[in-house]
């Protein structure tokens, strides 16, 4: 392999910025995760897995929830294929199902999730109106 003659690997997608926070982490066993680096170094380490980093990743995730980051965090943990992390969201979702429609995610999701999201039973919901609009709001 080149790799082996060069001494050198590049790795894609990954910033330098990332891997100095990764490096810093393997060498140190110091967190480094913020509500700003944290999907950035979870995509790194799913993409080079390391299997400790992607679990301390979703664990820092799933205690951070809110309003203002939890779709984003279920649409990457769909992504990376996470199940604590998207079934952690998806809860956060329907307890904050209110402020969830008025947001431009609802428009995001597949049809499936929508008719997993609406019939649900931990549905927290004012009125069964917002779910109609909910409903006439992604279908425009």
């Amino acid at each position: 392999m080149k790799e082996t003659e060069s001494k050198c690997v590049t790795v894609e997608d990954i910033s330098s910025e990332t891997f100095e926070l990764i490096l810093e982490t393997l060498y140190t066993g110091r967190g480094v995760l913020t509500n700003d680096n944290v999907i950035d170094i979870w995509r790194a380490a799913h993409q080079l897995q390391i299997t400790f980093l992607m679990t301390e990743c979703e664990e820092f995730i799933i205690r951070s929830l809110s309003l203002e980051n939890y779709f984003d965090y279920y649409q990457t943990g769909k992504l990376l294929s996470s199940q604590p992390v998207t079934k952690a969201a998806w809860w956060f979702m329907l307890k904050n199902f209110n402020s969830f429609v008025k947001t431009d995610a609802l428009l995001e999701l597949s049809i499936n999730e929508l008719l997993n999201l609406v019939p649900s039973q931990k549905l927290v919901v004012d009125s069964e109106t917002d779910v109609i609009m909910a409903i006439i709001k992604w279908t425009d």
